[in-house]
């Protein structure tokens, strides 16, 4: 294990020197050498630079810094509309009331951009109550539950834009 160069290198260190995790591998910045520190498990043998990780919940993470290298790159920008690659989002309408039936809609005050996906604030969410909207998630298996979608990407992407906004 080398000594951290880095701020989150450090920071690693300390989480690993506390206890807080056993160990773990930080790369930070353009063309980043990993670092690695602590073990696999407790008392287990030490955490290789290249170990491999089960990740889960991480996607918007990694699809977010994945956008990030886009939009810092000029190839997207994040006040952008969606709708440019994602057409099915191009005309999306509000639920008057977040409890309301799904008949009673307005427009969309403005287009649904990056920024909103990578932010949370598009609109979607996850309703936790009975109202129409989670009923028709749950019927669409658009829902967030514990398991991955059962429909494809363009399947659950069509059946989510069916469906209006719980918010502008």
């Amino acid at each position: 294990m080398s000594m951290p160069t880095s701020g989150p290198a450090h920071l690693l260190e300390s989480f690993v020197a506390d206890g807080t995790v056993p160990g773990g591998v930080i790369a930070h910045g353009h063309d980043p050498e990993p670092h690695a520190a602590g073990t696999m498990s407790i008392g287990g043998s030490p955490m290789p630079a290249d170990a491999i990780f089960r990740i889960q919940s991480m996607t918007k993470l990694i699809t977010t810094v994945a956008a990030l290298r886009l939009v810092e790159q000029g190839e997207l920008a994040l006040d952008s509309p969606v709708a440019t690659w994602l057409p099915e989002l191009a005309e999306p309408v509000v639920l008057s009331r977040p409890d309301e039936e799904l008949t009673d809609t307005v427009p969309a005050e403005r287009p649904i951009t990056l920024r909103h996906l990578l932010t949370n604030t598009s609109g979607y969410g996850m309703i936790l109550d009975g109202s129409p909207l989670q009923r028709a998630m749950a019927d669409s298996a658009t829902e967030a539950g514990p398991l991955p979608p059962a429909l494809g990407a363009d399947d659950w992407l069509a059946a989510l834009a069916s469906l209006p906004l719980v918010g502008q």
